[in-house]
């Protein structure tokens, strides 16, 4: 076996290479360095790389990857976000938006039943996709291609559209409720929906069939996450529980059980290692996805944990609340590195962005802020809205941040020099 490609991979930090299996057929591999900073010694990374990849992988190829991956790191910089678009997308409240992992397309989804397609650098509207019956409160870009979108909505259906042409692609029917969550898998095979008749759905996003269907939750299924894999599914439900799935085998690995209120966000870290729940009882537990059992519990806040998450390496967490403040964690010690504390308002909607550098705080007080991770500094208030903010999303390279208002307004923010 030898490999024909290798390339790299920015955030997380990793290679992939392409190769001809012992049968001739092509396969490929990623290899993680999560790890990696601007510091990192190339040779001893090539060195343990080649101790299980000799034979496969070239040795020269891959000093040249991961010396490229390392510059990448040295040549980081945090810079100003400034407002390059507005959009006034629905005349009815806005209920959701996305951007895709270039950062070129976005979509916005509203009371007034459409989901849609914004060119994120010109703002010109791409298209409109009509349909349902209900308000369309959840969306999602994803598919093989990235060029699929999923739209979930209060008339108990999930909708695929291909954001090119504006074709309806399937309906996908089965939830006997409103759908409040869904996300595509990583591969873009498959698509998980949660809704409030307690059930998780798993769909073949080609075919549109469901794959599995999941009823062990005793209450609203408000949260799904596939780990990086795809061969794991979680779920948070309001019975105050999280639960693990086997998706090949359609059973429970663990239901995660401690908080003593309703669940609000449930996450697997990136390499599948851990992954954390919120919930309304003010606290955020880490769990060990293996053993499923709860490693720590942060329990600092005084008021609902409304959103949390992991950076992309999955060595701190962030969590937010309804007593103002927002936390960022050290996963491995459990140590509270800072507390961000300059909102006035409920913090509802927090976002890593993919250097790990940045934290984005959104806030019913209309503002949007970013803060540096290292320092816990506020380095920019991003102004504009005119009601509260709900929704902030940043796009695979991080030079990109959407925001979505009770203004009914969707913002284009980005940064004029960032790698």
């Amino acid at each position: 076996m030898k490999s024909n490609k290798i390339s790299t991979r920015k955030y997380p930090p990793g290679v992939t290479y392409e190769y001809e299996n012992e049968e001739g057929k092509e396969e490929s591999k990623v290899i993680d360095f999560l790890n990696l900073t601007e510091e990192t010694e190339v040779e001893e990374m090539v060195n343990r790389v080649m101790e299980t990849e000799e034979g496969v992988i070239k040795e020269d190829e891959l000093r040249n990857a991961i010396s490229e991956l390392v510059q990448m790191k040295k040549d980081e910089k945090i810079t100003k976000f400034e407002e390059h678009k507005s959009l006034n997308p629905h005349t009815l409240p806005l209920t959701n938006c996305a951007i895709n992992k270039n950062g070129d397309k976005i979509i916005t989804g509203s009371y007034d039943r459409t989901c849609k397609v914004w060119d994120a650098i010109t703002g010109e509207q791409l298209q409109t996709f009509s349909g349902h019956k209900n308000v369309v409160y959840v969306l999602a870009f994803g598919g093989k291609d990235g060029h699929t979108i999923a739209t979930g909505s209060f008339d108990r259906t999930v909708k695929l559209w291909d954001s090119n042409t504006g074709e309806l692609l399937h309906t996908l029917k089965g939830h006997t409720a409103e759908i409040v969550c869904l996300e595509f898998s990583s591969d873009g095979n498959l698509l998980a929906t949660g809704a409030m008749d307690n059930m998780t759905k798993i769909w073949d996003v080609e075919s549109g069939h469901e794959v599995c269907s999941f009823n062990e939750h005793s209450a609203e299924v408000v949260s799904v996450n596939f780990n990086t894999n795809g061969d794991k599914l979680l779920t948070g439900s309001f019975d105050n529980t999280a639960k693990i799935w086997d998706i090949n085998t359609q059973e429970i690995i663990h239901t995660l059980s401690g908080h003593n209120n309703e669940i609000s966000c449930a996450k697997f870290d990136y390499a599948g290692e851990y992954c954390l729940t919120g919930s309304i009882d003010h606290t955020c537990k880490l769990w060990n996805v293996e053993t499923g059992d709860c490693i720590q519990t942060f329990s600092d806040h005084e008021d609902d944990i409304l959103d949390a998450c992991f950076n992309l390496v999955g060595s701190k967490i962030a969590t937010s609340s309804g007593d103002r403040t927002t936390r960022i964690y050290n996963v491995l010690t459990g140590e509270c590195l800072h507390v961000l504390e300059d909102h006035t308002s409920e913090v509802s909607n927090i976002r890593f962005n993919p250097q790990g550098t940045i934290l984005a705080t959104a806030r019913a007080d209309s503002t949007c802020k970013l803060w540096s991770v290292e320092s816990g500094e506020l380095l920019q208030t991003l102004d504009g809205h005119e009601d509260e903010i709900f929704s902030c999303h940043f796009n695979d390279n991080g030079d990109t941040i959407i925001t979505g208002g009770k203004d009914n307004i969707c913002k284009i923010w980005k940064a004029e020099t960032l790698t």
